[in-house]
């Protein structure tokens, strides 16, 4: 494009003194005749680029209980951005969640076009799995990646989110609108890069190869079953409180049934004593 005669206006409001901004422009003045020997000039912005946002569900914790009688939850966490048909992506399941936490260690990516009118938002929420009825949405957060989008676009390279020098970020304070307070905490990182980075780089979706960049390994605390120890298993399905009762009314089932089947010996026994006189 041949230099122009570049002009600088400072925009004004009538309600303020302050400058509202400055505005760069030009403009071209012909005559009718002349004016049909310069076509217009394309000023139409460069098409969109192909970026790639890429976040890791690392954990949660303080997450409201919804089941009271085993004090658990069978935890997931999905993740979405606002962009027609971006589908909503989720984590594994932590079954039997207990004191409010659970890992996941989970990977998910979203396909991003940059430079774009409206920036995307993020939205984190948190669900308990129900097996015989829909699942409990327990609390959700909204943020802008619009900061991040105009840095990776301005820099043309690989962004993260800090939080100080840690690029693991600590959401606190995740609502619910039918409840008052906290209802969780979540960790997570995000970075958004240029396909053509995403590409150097390879990470598959959740923890599937290629599990790099960074390597993410099986999330610990999860319910595992061992023929070793059987009743730490039934513990971690049914809670401390609600396997110590189950116990309980085992042990005085099992001492019910025995008195049930000795009081007629021990009975017989007391009236033969009696009647012998020993």
């Amino acid at each position: 494009m041949p230099l122009k005669p570049v002009e600088h206006r400072t925009l004004r409001a009538p309600t303020s003194s302050a400058p509202q901004g400055k505005l760069k422009l030009w403009v071209d003045i012909f005559s009718a005749e002349d004016a049909k020997k310069y076509p217009l000039i394309n000023i139409q912005p460069p098409p969109p680029v192909e970026y790639e946002l890429r976040v890791i569900i690392w954990g949660c914790k303080e997450v409201t209980i919804k089941d009271t009688l085993t004090d658990a939850n069978d935890l997931y966490i999905t993740g979405a951005i606002d962009t027609p048909g971006v589908p909503i992506q989720s984590t594994d399941t932590h079954l039997r969640s207990h004191n409010g936490k659970g890992n996941f260690n989970w990977r998910m990516k979203f396909p991003i076009k940059l430079p774009t009118k409206h920036y995307p938002r993020f939205r984190l929420q948190i669900w308990d799995l129900d097996f015989f009825s829909p699942d409990d949405s327990i609390c959700e957060a909204y943020f802008s990646l619009k900061g991040l989008c105009r840095k990776s676009q301005k820099e043309n390279k690989r962004c993260k989110l800090f939080q100080g020098s840690n690029d693991r970020i600590t959401i606190e304070n995740l609502k619910h609108p039918n409840f008052d307070g906290n209802q969780g905490i979540v960790q997570i990182s995000m970075e958004l890069m240029p396909m053509s980075i995403a590409a150097q780089i390879p990470a598959g979706m959740g923890r599937e190869a290629p599990n790099t960049n960074p390597h993410l390994p099986e999330p610990e605390g999860r319910m595992k079953f061992s023929l070793l120890h059987p009743l730490d298993f039934l513990r971690d399905c049914l809670g401390d409180n609600f396997c110590n009762k189950l116990i309980l009314l085992i042990f005085l089932s099992a001492l019910g049934s025995a008195l049930y089947f000795l009081a007629p010996m021990i009975m017989s026994q007391l009236v033969a004593n009696s009647v012998t006189g020993k």
